[in-house]
C-alpha cells in the first residue's frame, strides 16, 4: 500500500493486488453501499491518516475508489463541515387534471371559475375518448377553493409530468395556456 498526501485536503491511497487479497476487496464488486467494504475502507483510511498526520477531526470525508488492472486507486478529499453543498427544493410546479365527462359540466365549471382571473395558471384543454380532460399548472399552489369547484363538475385527480405528457401525446388538444379564459370570454360574449 502507497499512500501519498497530494495537498492538505487530498491524500491518494494506492493498493496493488497484494493489497487486495490481504483486504479481501474486489474490484468488480466495490460497493461503498456495502457493509464489510465500509469496514475494510475505515480501516485502510485510518491507517493512512495516522501516516500523514491529516487532521480529519471536523471534517467529512469524500472517498473515491478507482480500479485500474493491477490494483485500486483511492482518492479521500477532507472538507470543512461548512464546506458541504447547500442545496434548496425547487419550487415544484403544482398541476391537477380534471376529466369532464360532459361538455356541459365544463362550461359549467368554466363559466364560475372565469370570473375568478385564472390567469397565473396555465390551462390546457385536451378531448381524450369522448371526455374533456382540463390541465391546471401554476408555479404556485394551485388554490383549494378551485380545486373545489372543479372537483363538483367534474373528477380531479394530481397530475404528475409524465401523465400530462402522456396526455398531451395521446389526446386531442383543443386549448394551450389558456382554456379558462379563452372559453370563459366566448361564454360571456353569450
Amino acid at each position: 500500500m502507497i499512500i501519498q498526501t497530494l495537498d492538505r485536503k487530498r491524500m491518494l491511497i494506492n493498493l496493488d493486488e497484494n493489497d487486495l487479497q490481504i483486504f479481501n476487496i474486489k474490484t468488480s464488486a466495490f460497493s461503498f453501499r456495502d457493509e464489510p467494504t465500509k469496514l475494510i475502507i475505515r480501516e485502510i483510511l485510518s491507517l493512512a491518516v495516522i501516516k500523514t498526520g491529516l487532521n480529519t477531526k471536523n471534517r467529512t470525508l469524500s472517498v473515491e475508489a478507482l480500479p485500474y488492472r493491477q490494483g485500486c486507486y483511492i482518492l479521500v478529499t477532507l472538507k470543512n463541515k461548512s464546506d458541504r453543498k447547500k442545496y434548496r427544493i425547487k419550487q415544484v410546479e403544482s398541476t391537477v387534471l380534471i376529466r369532464f365527462f360532459t361538455a356541459e359540466a365544463l362550461l359549467d365549471a368554466i363559466s364560475i371559475l372565469y370570473p375568478k382571473n385564472m390567469q397565473a395558471v396555465n390551462t390546457d384543454l385536451y378531448l381524450y375518448n369522448g371526455a374533456r380532460y382540463l390541465l391546471l399548472r401554476s408555479n404556485k399552489r394551485i388554490p383549494d377553493s378551485i380545486i373545489l369547484t372543479l372537483s363538483e363538475y367534474g373528477k380531479c385527480y394530481p397530475c404528475s409530468k409524465l401523465m400530462s405528457a402522456l396526455l398531451a401525446e395521446k389526446s386531442q388538444l383543443i386549448r394551450q395556456n389558456d382554456a379558462i379564459t379563452y372559453i370563459g370570454e366566448i361564454l360571456d360574449r353569450h
